[in-house]
């Protein structure tokens, strides 16, 4: 068997990790594949990397635990085709803009949850 190195993670910058054992400390809901990462309200809107789902009430980020793989691509670039040949088939062009941000506010125009 090979002795394969393991990638450790490294602490990002202005975030906290999210202790397991914790009931208090731990959000609900948990999604498969990611681990919680506490980023303050304040630097939601600054923070450059990656996260799926961010909740203002525990200021808890997901983020996918291992980088993304052809396994996670592939089935939005087959959609990319699929799209484009109902546009063809259609005669009317479909705009398409990549990936973005779903931000859902509260009454008062604060952040309440960001999807990306």
């Amino acid at each position: 068997m090979k002795n394969v190195a393991r990638k450790t993670e490294q602490p990002l910058p202005h975030v906290s990790y999210v202790r397991k054992g914790r009931a208090s400390a731990r959000p609900r809901p948990e999604f498969p594949g990611c681990r919680p990462v506490r980023i303050p309200g304040d630097k939601i809107s600054s923070y450059e990397g990656r996260y799926e789902v961010w909740e203002a009430a525990t200021e808890t980020a997901w983020m996918v635990r291992e980088p993304t793989t052809p396994y996670h691509e592939r089935p939005s670039r087959e959609l990319v085709q699929s799209v484009r040949l109902i546009a063809a088939l259609r005669g009317v062009p479909i705009n398409g803009f990549g990936a973005g941000d779903i931000v859902v506010r509260n009454p008062e125009g604060e952040r309440v949850r960001i999807l990306q």
